[in-house]
Protein backbone atom coordinates (compact mmCIF):
# COMPACT_ATOMS: atom_id res chain seq x y z
CA UNK A 1 0.00 0.00 0.00
CA UNK A 2 1.19 3.20 -1.38
CA UNK A 3 0.03 7.06 -0.25
CA UNK A 4 0.22 9.55 -3.64
CA UNK A 5 0.16 13.18 -3.61
CA UNK A 6 -1.48 14.75 -5.95
CA UNK A 7 -2.19 18.57 -6.44
CA UNK A 8 -5.39 18.57 -8.60
CA UNK A 9 -8.92 16.85 -9.83
CA UNK A 10 -7.63 16.35 -13.12
CA UNK A 11 -4.70 14.51 -11.73
CA UNK A 12 -6.83 12.13 -9.54
CA UNK A 13 -9.11 10.95 -12.20
CA UNK A 14 -6.50 10.34 -14.67
CA UNK A 15 -4.33 8.38 -11.85
CA UNK A 16 -8.18 6.39 -10.67
CA UNK A 17 -8.27 5.87 -14.76
CA UNK A 18 -5.01 4.58 -15.34
CA UNK A 19 -4.63 3.08 -12.19
CA UNK A 20 -7.56 1.02 -12.54
CA UNK A 21 -6.03 -0.45 -16.03
CA UNK A 22 -2.78 -1.46 -14.28
CA UNK A 23 -4.58 -3.60 -10.92
CA UNK A 24 -4.33 -0.55 -8.72
CA UNK A 25 -7.22 0.20 -5.90
CA UNK A 26 -7.93 3.61 -4.85
CA UNK A 27 -9.04 2.90 -0.72
CA UNK A 28 -8.93 6.29 0.42
CA UNK A 29 -9.04 9.80 -1.17
CA UNK A 30 -8.81 12.85 1.22
CA UNK A 31 -9.01 16.22 0.50
CA UNK A 32 -6.82 19.16 2.52
CA UNK A 33 -8.65 21.93 3.20
CA UNK A 34 -7.42 24.88 4.60
CA UNK A 35 -8.74 26.30 8.26
CA UNK A 36 -10.71 29.04 7.82
CA UNK A 37 -13.45 26.81 6.06
CA UNK A 38 -13.74 25.16 9.83
CA UNK A 39 -12.97 28.09 12.00
CA UNK A 40 -9.57 26.78 12.58
CA UNK A 41 -6.13 28.23 12.16
CA UNK A 42 -4.65 24.71 10.39
CA UNK A 43 -5.51 22.89 7.80
CA UNK A 44 -7.61 19.43 7.39
CA UNK A 45 -7.53 16.55 5.71
CA UNK A 46 -10.56 15.18 5.41
CA UNK A 47 -12.12 12.13 3.16
CA UNK A 48 -13.61 12.88 0.04
CA UNK A 49 -16.81 11.02 -0.53
CA UNK A 50 -17.59 12.10 -4.31
CA UNK A 51 -16.73 15.26 -6.43
CA UNK A 52 -19.18 16.37 -9.13
CA UNK A 53 -19.38 19.33 -12.19
CA UNK A 54 -21.88 22.43 -11.75
CA UNK A 55 -22.89 24.35 -14.15
CA UNK A 56 -22.46 27.63 -13.24
CA UNK A 57 -24.12 30.37 -14.31
CA UNK A 58 -23.07 32.89 -16.97
CA UNK A 59 -19.87 30.66 -17.11
CA UNK A 60 -18.53 28.28 -19.56
CA UNK A 61 -16.78 26.31 -17.59
CA UNK A 62 -18.05 24.10 -14.55
CA UNK A 63 -17.64 24.58 -11.04
CA UNK A 64 -16.45 21.72 -9.22
CA UNK A 65 -18.07 20.44 -5.64
CA UNK A 66 -16.16 18.09 -3.44
CA UNK A 67 -18.57 16.24 -1.33
CA UNK A 68 -16.32 15.49 2.24
CA UNK A 69 -17.03 12.80 5.12
CA UNK A 70 -17.68 15.39 7.34
CA UNK A 71 -21.22 16.81 5.03
CA UNK A 72 -19.08 19.76 4.39
CA UNK A 73 -19.17 20.64 0.91
CA UNK A 74 -16.56 22.61 -1.00
CA UNK A 75 -16.79 24.51 -4.03
CA UNK A 76 -13.91 25.49 -6.59
CA UNK A 77 -15.39 27.85 -8.98
CA UNK A 78 -13.81 30.69 -11.43
CA UNK A 79 -15.74 33.36 -10.46
CA UNK A 80 -16.03 32.35 -6.76
CA UNK A 81 -19.95 31.42 -7.07
CA UNK A 82 -21.33 30.35 -3.95
CA UNK A 83 -22.82 26.66 -3.72
CA UNK A 84 -26.69 27.84 -3.37
CA UNK A 85 -26.51 29.61 -6.92
CA UNK A 86 -24.81 26.41 -8.72
CA UNK A 87 -27.26 24.74 -11.11
CA UNK A 88 -27.19 20.96 -12.23
CA UNK A 89 -24.61 18.53 -10.72
CA UNK A 90 -23.29 15.55 -12.75
CA UNK A 91 -21.23 13.05 -10.90
CA UNK A 92 -17.49 12.57 -12.06
CA UNK A 93 -15.88 10.15 -9.36
CA UNK A 94 -17.32 8.81 -6.45
CA UNK A 95 -14.76 7.88 -3.79
CA UNK A 96 -14.62 4.45 -2.31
Amino acid sequence: MKNIFLSNEDLLLDFVKQGSLQGYIVVRVRVMSPGYMHDSKFWHFEDLIALWEAEEPDMYEPALLYTLSTGVELVKSASFTPIEHLGKRKLIYRAP
